[in-house]
């Protein structure tokens, strides 16, 4: 075991030092070869054929640009049909049933982040027309983003003026160190043990006795600490290593715990991808529709999706379509206006905003949170007992 951990610590360093190495480099050029061969390679160590599939797919996508193929000129079939064919990917099994199906390593970032990349084309076809092919593939296998995002767009993805100062650096590298030792010692050993073991199995014993208390909302709330810890310090990870190699870096939480509406929280929740859905699904739906209920839940149904296409993550999207259509007509009464045009009224309203709306977040996440079908079911089932025990 020692062996191991003496083993990974050193290519660490050793990976840290080819970095540098190319985080200095003064030659652009060099750089991008350097950066796409060592991606490659990471890619293909940790998942070979997430490696080919990516390698196919932005190849067909960079051909039909430099082409000038026709084929995408609708862009809302051109959603559909790679918003499907991610579906496909990721879950076909539960058409086919084949329950050991394989599901490539970062496939929906980087599927969003080539259907983004087609969309801005379409629209500034003449900024993407003389679109270097080494600048797009930089883009396309750069491995700090590349197994948990963020959705980086392609006009803000560029290679840094002015390198880190030496100050800049060092500051960089105690963030890297102390994020991962955040990863490691606290996410991945005390609080994932504590919400899907401990609290995980006190819900399931409360639910064969047909029980529900506050276990259950301690293990939702649980649950979704972990998750935006553990995605939050993805992203503070591919931060490092990008402005370490000399790349600009995307932005993807903004204290989301600090929201006082569930407007607010998708505002600052994961924002590379509610920003991708905004743009690339809101705003077309509602030109569409002219209906901005639709628009909002066409945007979580399709959140929902790139999560798993599975009756939890679908639930899960719709109960928080309902709750921003709610927000919006609330906002909209004439006895949410009145009370924000007191001092008292708005303090209240921001701390119980705050309460409720992270109260509602993490009890829906227990909706994905609980993976067992079965244990799903057993919920079900209580809840609808305890509902007819109220009736009755």
């Amino acid at each position: 075991m020692i062996d191991m951990i003496v083993l990974y610590s050193l290519l660490f360093f050793i990976g840290l030092i080819i970095l540098e190495s190319v985080g200095t480099l003064k030659n652009i050029y060099t750089k991008k070869i350097l950066v796409i061969l060592i991606s490659v390679l990471l890619i293909a160590w940790l998942d070979i054929f997430s490696l080919l599939l990516l390698t196919v797919y932005s190849t067909f996508i960079v051909y039909v640009i430099k082409q000038k193929k026709k084929w995408f000129d609708n862009i809302l079939y051109f959603v559909i049909f790679n918003i499907l064919l991610l579906i496909f990917i990721k879950d076909y099994y539960l058409f086919f049933d084949l329950k050991t199906i394989y599901v490539p390593l970062g496939v929906s970032y980087y599927f969003f982040r080539l259907i983004a990349l087609v969309i801005e084309y379409r629209k500034h076809k003449s900024h993407y027309e003389d679109m270097p092919l080494l600048d797009y593939y930089t883009y396309v296998f750069f491995f700090p983003i590349f197994p948990a995002g963020p959705i980086q767009r392609f006009r803000d993805f560029y290679i840094l003026e002015n390198s880190l100062s030496l100050e800049e650096r060092q500051k960089t590298y105690l963030l890297l160190f102390f994020v991962i030792f955040l990863k490691l010692a606290v996410v991945d050993t005390l609080l994932y043990p504590f919400a899907y073991d401990t609290m995980y199995h006190a819900v399931i014993h409360d639910l064969k006795s047909h029980t529900i208390d506050d276990k259950i909302f301690l293990f939702g709330f649980s649950a979704f600490i972990h998750a935006y810890l553990d995605l939050m310090l993805y992203t503070e990870i591919s931060k490092a290593l990008a402005l370490i190699l000399g790349f600009t870096k995307c932005e993807n939480f903004n204290r989301p715990l600090l929201a006082t509406n569930i407007s607010q929280f998708w505002q600052s929740w994961h924002m590379s991808l509610s920003n991708w859905t905004r743009d690339y699904v809101f705003f077309p739906t509602l030109i569409k529709t002219k209906k901005v209920w639709i628009s909002t839940y066409a945007s979580m149904l399709v959140i929902g999706i790139w999560h798993s296409i599975s009756f939890n993550w679908i639930f899960w999207a719709f109960m928080h379509g309902s709750a921003l259509n709610f927000y919006l007509w609330l906002r909209n009464t004439i006895l949410f206006k009145t009370l924000t045009k007191y001092k008292v009224s708005r303090i209240f309203l921001l701390i119980s905003g705050n309460i409720f709306t992270i109260a509602f977040v993490s009890s829906v996440f227990i909706i994905v949170a609980i993976h067992d079908k079965d244990v799903m079911l057993q919920l079900g089932q209580t809840i609808w007992h305890l509902i007819k025990l109220t009736l009755l």
